[in-house]
């Protein structure tokens, strides 16, 4: 009966109800097109690190010329622990008696024709016997065209003759080198080559942990073998953590705005029937009866705004559809949501309405029929005492997690994965947005004479109406803050992402020119390349940076050390000589007076060959301090395995120069120590004589034939590069930002205008007392203004606060972007204004009998 009767009600105010059906739609489609748009950020952030890294969960394989022989890849394929793997032999011809590896100017890979070798090395097609795949640059090197035979030189003696199957593009700052990728059966028995192969892609079973894994690999083959995690690189750690930061701090704040849409609309339409309920109380219904049939309504209007939000955003995909696909290169259908999330989004937002729906109604049924008939409606109704302890809950407790975490990183500034930043920014946001009903008194007595000197006696009306209807405006300040503190919030964190890829692309960038080895594992640069580097026109200074490899620490003492730190380096790497991880020090080489000349380490301190450069990372992990004389060796199994030799710190750097890593020593490379190692280069950082880079880049691309793997390139192209990255990584979040703020734009104006509508009958008073319809109309535009000024104050607060508290969950410096804040204040002013033009116009030709009898 209830539930009829709540449907005629809506057909017969559909005008009211229409408004609180939009808003509902609105935020339910921003809901279901955020996720839709997450989803495809998540998607092009998953393709991106499958194009740079594969599926291949880890890389097993040998750093030194040594093959995993058959027995041993068996092991790897165990299927308990991994559900696929892919064999590969690099640079085989170290491994044949037949063929001179010193001699050839060629890089060959031999693979399995697996799809995870195809998505390291960017391939598509399966190389038969006869057949070879290069990349576009050797392609054009040899004169080698798609389906003919080329002749592909080993050294002065012997060649191969294979059909081109395939020719890759040259890919810049990838994993993937410039190589001839081989089939490996053909290439073991041309070779002569017996054994499995040098490195093994593995994608874990999902029942199974990485290190687990590893534990397993190194008890079954070998403590010496070189396994590398894909999930603990850096940057695939930190894209995925940054997926998630964002997704979560804008989640949040997306389903407080749809809440806040749809509670703002529905209160104003009770807020027009609070006569009608109150008839309806004096002629026998009770508040049972009244809050079930509003809530019947709430249930209907929820449901066709639930429609209608699944409708509009399939409209916002398709609006955006050609914008992701020529951006991100993805196939977007907008119709493929995936069920389950869309009718899981659906009723939750369901649920969430329906929960809320009890606000407004519960508020309803309070308001006694004389009140009503009176005008004392509930928007009047002073602020409860228990929402205000509840604010001050808020604040206090999100403000102490934010302190916990300052300090948390002022004590500890190395990467953390801590959520306490964001969690205590949006507790303190909440909390100020509940405060606004409690603090737009004070804001009005702050700003009164100057809002008088400016507007007159106006003002003073504007101000004294504002405060008597706070609670129906905090709805529509808190909609605005909202939406002011999310166009600070995203190009913010935007800009910190920026800032942050910036400072790592200087850390690799410390002279005009890095040239590098882009092959996996490790380089095969010799040191015989930097001759051949030294001897370009153009070069002032060009130094050397090593693969990272590993020493020995002797009889050291670990008291000193970061004892937490050192209780997780236990595992035993060589077994048979019990030495433990912790004993293991990574290092790189390089000329370290070379360093100091060009100033990129301190250049008052004192070095020689026998210095060791501490990172700040390591040197507290150890607790080692400048002065101190440190014992070092080569590990089992490397030459000069045996040698040993003691070292002075010289002095402590952030992090290691040209490689950016802050874990690892730099020694010299003339140190005693490491002169029997057979140790390849990973960089060589070039400083430049004035406009002398084009010819350098020319001379480098010519030394391309003998060392296919070698690419360059400087800090202004790096940047550019990551500009475009940002620009179209990050477009989606631009996107969810320009959806938002459209939606909030439309609350601000619908609750704007209902707000003012709801006060004509007072107008009209006004009107009949002493004021002239030009003052009406000046009081309209004032109130405008005040929506305004409280929500631009609220926003900028909370948009500093959440960029504060997610830069520290980021663990980036702190840094606020108002650029696209100064536009939505602008659009915000504007559009309020308009707004209030037709209104007031409207008001001002009504007669004040008419309005006076407005119900």
């Amino acid at each position: 009966m209830l539930f009829k009767l709540a449907l005629k009600i809506i057909k017969f105010r559909k005008k009211s109800y229409l408004f609180t059906i939009i808003g509902i739609g609105f935020g339910v489609g921003l809901l279901i097109s955020s996720n839709f748009l997450f989803s495809q950020l998540e998607k092009s952030t998953e393709i991106e690190i499958i194009d740079k890294y594969g599926e291949a969960d880890l890389r097993i394989g040998y750093r030194q010329g040594k093959l995993l022989t058959a027995k041993e890849a068996e092991i790897v394929s165990n299927g308990n622990y991994f559900v696929s793997t892919s064999q590969v032999i690099t640079n085989p011809q170290q491994f044949s008696s037949s063929f001179d590896s010193a001699q050839h100017n060629k890089y060959f890979i031999a693979v399995d024709n697996h799809y995870l070798s195809k998505q390291i090395y960017n391939y598509n097609t399966s190389i038969d016997l006869d057949e070879v795949i290069l990349t576009q640059r050797l392609a054009t090197n040899l004169n080698a065209k798609l389906g003919e035979v080329v002749t592909i030189p080993l050294n002065d003696q012997r060649s191969l003759k294979k059909k081109v199957k395939e020719v890759i593009p040259n890919i810049e700052d990838s994993s993937a080198p410039d190589i001839i990728l081989f089939n490996i059966d053909s290439v073991k028995d041309e070779m002569g080559i017996v054994g499995a192969s040098n490195l093994i892609f593995a994608k874990l079973n999902p029942e199974v942990d990485a290190q687990e894994a590893i534990t397993y690999l190194r008890n079954n083959i070998d403590q010496d073998l070189v396994i590398d995690v894909v999930a603990e690189f850096d940057e695939v750690k930190k894209n995925v953590y940054n997926m998630k930061l964002l997704t979560v701090g804008l989640g949040v704040l997306i389903v407080i705005l749809s809440g806040l849409l749809f509670l703002n609309n529905f209160q104003l339409a009770l807020r027009s029937r609070d006569k009608e309920i109150a008839t309806m109380r004096m002629i026998g219904a009770n508040k049972k009866h009244i809050l079930k049939l509003i809530m019947s309504e709430a249930l209907i209007i929820n449901s066709i705004g639930v429609f209608l939000g699944v409708l509009l955003s399939i409209v916002f995909s398709l609006g955006f559809k050609p914008l992701l696909e020529s951006n991100f290169n993805l196939a977007i259908n907008p119709f493929n949501f995936n069920l389950g999330i869309l009718i899981l989004i659906c009723f939750t937002c369901w649920l969430f309405i329906t929960v809320l729906s009890f606000v407004p109604a519960l508020q309803a049924i309070k308001i006694s029929p004389l009140q009503a008939y009176r005008k004392s409606n509930y928007s009047r109704i002073n602020p409860k005492k228990w929402k205000k302890v509840l604010f001050i809950l808020f604040i206090v407790t999100g403000t102490l997690f934010l302190i916990i975490e300052s300090v948390l990183a002022g004590i500890n500034a190395e990467s953390r994965t801590s959520l306490l930043g964001l969690v205590g920014s949006l507790i303190f946001a909440m909390g100020l947005l509940m405060c606004i009903t409690y603090i737009i008194p004070s804001i009005i007595r702050f700003f009164q004479p100057v809002l008088v000197m400016l507007g007159g006696n106006e003002s003073i009306i504007s101000l004294k109406n504002f405060k008597a209807e706070r609670n129906q405006n905090t709805k529509v300040i808190q909609i605005m803050a909202i939406s002011i503190s999310l166009s600070i919030l995203i190009p913010s964190v935007l800009q910190l992402l920026k800032s942050e890829m910036e400072q790592n692309a200087a850390k690799i960038y410390t002279t005009d020119i890095v040239a590098s080895s882009n092959k996996f594992i490790n380089s095969t640069l010799p040191e015989g390349i930097m001759e051949e580097v030294y001897g370009i026109q153009g070069i002032k200074r060009a130094i050397p940076i090593s693969t990272l490899n590993n020493l020995l620490l002797y009889n050291f003492d670990f008291s000193m050390g970061e004892q937490e730190w050192l209780k997780g380096k236990n595992e035993l790497i060589y077994a048979k000589q019990k030495i433990t991880e912790k004993e293991i020090l990574p290092f790189v080489y390089t000329d370290i007076s070379a360093l100091q000349q060009q100033g990129i380490i301190d250049e008052e301190s004192e070095y020689t060959v026998n210095s060791i450069i501490f990172t700040k990372k390591t040197a507290k992990h150890l607790g080692v301090k400048v002065g101190d004389i440190i014992t070092l060796g080569n590990p089992p199994f490397t030459n000069g395995h045996g040698i040993m030799g003691e070292v002075k710190v010289a002095s402590v750097i952030p992090y290691i120069p040209g490689d950016g890593a802050e874990e690892g020593v730099i020694i010299d490379r003339n140190n005693p120590i490491i002169e029997e190692r057979d140790i390849s280069i990973r960089s060589i950082l070039i400083d430049t004589e004035e406009n002398m880079k084009p010819i350098i880049f020319e001379k480098l691309e010519s030394m391309n034939n003998e060392y296919p793997e070698l690419y360059w390139s400087s800090l202004e192209e790096e940047l550019s590069s990551i500009d475009k990255q940002i620009n179209e990584r990050f477009m989606l979040l631009w996107i969810i930002l320009s959806i938002t703020i459209i939606i909030a734009l439309f609350g601000v104006m619908n609750a704007l205008n209902a707000n003012i509508q709801s006060n004509r009958r007072e107008y009209a008073i006004l009107r009949a007392i002493s004021l002239e319809p030009s003052q009406i109309s000046k009081v309209i535009y004032i109130n405008s203004f005040i929506f305004n000024l409280i929500g631009i104050i609220f926003g900028i607060v909370m948009g500093i606060v959440l960029t504060y508290g997610i830069s520290l969950s980021l663990n980036t410096s702190f840094y606020v972007s108002f650029n696209s804040a100064w536009i939505v204040i602008i659009l915000m002013f504007v559009l309020t204004q308009i707004i209030s033009i037709p209104i007031s116009t409207f008001i001002r030709k009504k007669s004040i009998l008419s309005e006076l009898h407005n119900e």
